[in-house]
């Protein structure tokens, strides 16, 4: 796992290999990875991949815009899985978008890339966790590797009083 700050982005990488930042209660397979030796497996015994769980302060000291996801899947004939990104605040759910990995976009068997935007409202507070991983819908097998996360920065540095998040504002991705 790497973590590089740019102008206006925070990314953060993991290729299974490494595991600051991410759970470890999924265990890796060790295997046909597409990047080194591991990988993260969803079926019917495990509904949840490795997951990315950190708190935005402790990812950029700058309010984040937007959250851009990359992984890359391969799954079994007839999966259904999504690219699941959540954030929680006070253990209040604040955001919560699953997209569907949609089977025009997966060759079973083999390694696909897929990429998503998500953008959140202003002012989310510092506090707030973000969560990324795969959820397996189907029981069938679904593998994830080399998980890119890019945070989008805004122009301000983090407020103790900037949340406030209404039950009006919406979210959408792209």
């Amino acid at each position: 796992m790497f973590s590089c700050v740019y102008k206006s982005k925070v990314s953060i990488s993991n290729d299974c290999e490494s595991m600051v930042g991410w759970t470890d209660t999924v265990p890796l397979v060790k295997g046909d990875a597409h990047s080194g030796d591991y990988f993260t497996r969803t079926d019917s015994a495990s509904k949840y991949s490795l997951t990315f769980r950190r708190k935005l302060k402790h990812i950029t000291d700058y309010e984040v815009r937007r959250i851009d996801l990359g992984v890359w899947v391969r799954a079994e004939e007839g999966a259904n899985a999504k690219l699941v990104v959540a954030l929680d605040h006070k253990k209040r759910a604040v955001f919560w978008a699953g997209v569907e990995l949609r089977k025009e976009d997966l060759v079973p068997g083999r390694w696909t890339r897929l990429y998503y935007s998500y953008y959140l409202p202003e002012k989310m507070h510092p506090e707030t966790e973000v969560k990324v991983y795969i959820w397996n819908t189907s029981g069938k097998k679904v593998d994830a590797d080399d998980f890119d996360i890019h945070f989008y920065l805004g122009a301000e540095k983090w407020k103790n009083d900037s949340f406030s998040l209404t039950s009006s504002q919406e979210f959408r991705h792209q």
